[in-house]
């Protein structure tokens, strides 16, 4: 059975294609990949991508977005009422997340946390 006709909701497809995207990140250059191998590796079908974004450029875009909101959530739950607080949970956030920035980085697309 496919993840599609298995899927509860929207908010996990969409996980499906941001792991997907990112896997796909880790072998070869953002450019070289195809929004067909997204889906393929995400095992939904193409219509379902084009469901819920344009391209693949947007689809990197929520990636990025979901790890911002991920540092709100962080430095909302911690002891962020000093200084100090906000420093230790923003950098031990990005430290947790070192991986999704160089994933960036070495595709030559970290310019896109430039535009959140």
């Amino acid at each position: 059975m496919s993840k599609e006709k298995a899927a509860k909701t929207p908010n996990q497809i969409e996980q499906w294609m941001m792991d997907s995207l990112l896997s796909l990140m880790k072998e070869k250059p953002f450019r070289e990949i195809k929004i067909t191998e997204i889906v393929e590796r995400a095992q939904l079908a193409r219509c379902t991508f084009y469901r819920y974004y344009a391209s693949k450029e947007e689809l990197l875009m929520q990636c990025c977005k979901t790890v911002f909101s991920g540092l709100s959530r962080r430095l909302e739950e911690e002891d962020c009422n000093t200084f100090y607080g906000t420093a230790i949970g923003y950098f031990s956030y990005w430290l947790e997340h070192r991986s999704f920035l160089e994933l960036l980085r070495d595709s030559g697309m970290l310019y896109f946390m430039l535009n959140i």
